[in-house]
């Protein structure tokens, strides 16, 4: 039981690069809403950093945009362009593009660049709050070798000795009953039942928490926010069957054991 309550909670909980994720696009917000917008468009961009989203490659555009910071907010724009594949989106972006490329061009403007994001705001510090592996794109290709396992020893592969069977036991027997006397047949009717109720309730109970494990695997495999809505759309079947299932077997092996308990004390 403690085991399952412990995935039900792994279950419910988002992965915390996906949290943390979530917490710098919070931050975002209220720091545009604030007008800091060199700060917001950090924020949103180590969002984008930690779970890969158009929607935070656009508002860090508009951050930029709104911060004077115009080729930023352009570049900005182009990538949240290219993984973006609605044409009303793509034409409100192609607008904003243009946009910018007069103002850009034209020598009347004064362009204010943002500088680079803080250091408490890139992606190895972010991840090393979480206890993360930090980035390792620039990490040189290990040469290291695993030796292959070694063989085993003849010890290890042969067979443990056998003791012989000991004698047999005589098994004692209750007399049988005088003719007319009624027979005891409680032990068959609680028995057979009750062995029945833990064996399917134990398989029930494993299918139940594999299919949770399913469903967690499910939502683990997250790597964008455009993937948590199918994501939960895939993971809800197995969830559900895993607590129909699950719960079912906890009940069918609760049975089984009342109806053995039962006949231990009719014994």
């Amino acid at each position: 039981m403690a085991h399952s309550l412990l995935l039900l909670t792994l279950l419910g909980a988002a992965s915390p690069r996906a949290e943390l994720a979530t917490t710098m696009e919070s931050k975002g917000v209220q720091a545009f809403n604030d007008k800091d917008f060199c700060r917001a468009a950090h924020l949103f961009e180590a969002s984008d950093e930690l779970l890969p989203s158009s929607s935070m490659l656009y508002n860090a555009g508009r951050a930029r945009e709104a911060a004077g910071d115009l080729l930023a907010a352009s570049d900005a724009y182009r990538a949240a362009l290219s993984t973006i594949s609605e044409p009303a989106r793509r034409a409100e972006l192609d607008t904003r593009i243009l946009s910018l490329r007069a103002r850009i061009e034209d020598p009347a403007t004064k362009t204010t660049p943002c500088g680079p994001r803080p250091a408490e705001l890139s992606l190895a510090t972010l991840l090393a709050g979480i206890g993360a592996p930090p980035p390792d794109d620039d990490a040189p290709l290990s040469t290291d070798v695993t030796p292959a396992d070694p063989a085993p020893s003849p010890a290890a592969t042969s067979p443990a000795p056998v003791s012989p069977d000991p004698a047999p036991v005589a098994a004692e027997t209750d007399p049988a009953p005088a003719a007319g006397e009624p027979h005891d047949e409680g032990g068959f009717w609680l028995g057979w039942p009750g062995v029945v109720g833990l064996g399917a309730g134990a398989l029930l109970t494993v299918a139940g928490v594999s299919s949770w494990l399913v469903a967690f695997a499910i939502h683990s495999s997250v790597m964008s926010r455009e993937q948590v809505e199918p994501a939960a759309r895939i993971g809800q079947p197995f969830e559900v069957a895993g607590w129909v299932i699950g719960g079912t077997g906890l009940a069918v092996f609760t049975a089984g054991a009342l109806l053995m308990t039962l006949l231990i004390w009719e014994e």
